[in-house]
């Protein structure tokens, strides 16, 4: 299964002049239909990554895959010890997963950002009113897999913060709006 993050826009937009908005975030969405969320959400439009590019990884929905990071280190130093590591080996390994760790926080936080200028594009120069974003693990055809829209959440974007995307929960509707 992989993630794919859903952008959803009213359905009465003019879908070039949010391209432009996307494009200039270097965003390129798809238009896609799911007819499952098409009777749940009505009078909307559905984009998403374009074919063949999941939203794995994500910033939206990474607060589902967070662990706390010093127990799992305290774990796995136990287990690499047993295995005869030497101190000198635990530390370099530990310091190159440090980089790569604070590499991936700074991927995510690039993302988070783009993600707002996005959402505050749209606002600022269309005439949508309505930005959602729902993620869902999907197995199969876009089209036609069963979506159940567990959630919903409206977020005023003079309240919304770019960690909040964090925080969105799979198959959980969040319209931002002006």
């Amino acid at each position: 299964m992989c993630q794919y993050n859903n952008i959803i826009l009213p359905d009465n937009i003019n879908l070039d002049e949010v391209y432009k908005v996307f494009k200039m975030h270097n965003f390129r969405p798809m238009q896609v239909y799911n007819n499952s969320l098409s009777k749940q959400l009505v009078d909307k439009l559905f984009l998403m990554s374009p074919k063949n590019q999941c939203d794995c990884g994500s910033v939206i929905s990474s607060a589902r895959h967070r662990i706390i990071p010093d127990l799992k280190s305290e774990k796995e130093i136990e287990k690499i010890k047993r295995k005869g590591w030497s101190d000198t080996k635990i530390k370099n390994y530990l310091t190159s997963k440090l980089k790569a760790d604070t590499h991936k926080t700074n991927e995510l936080e690039t993302e988070r950002i783009n993600w707002y200028d996005l959402i505050k594009g749209i606002f600022d120069l269309t005439k949508i009113n309505s930005f959602g974003i729902l993620a869902h693990e999907y197995s199969g055809d876009i089209s036609t897999v069963l979506i159940n829209v567990e959630s919903k959440r409206k977020i005023k974007m003079m309240e919304f913060s770019p960690q909040q995307l964090d925080s969105f929960q799979l198959d959980e509707y969040n319209e931002i709006h002006v």
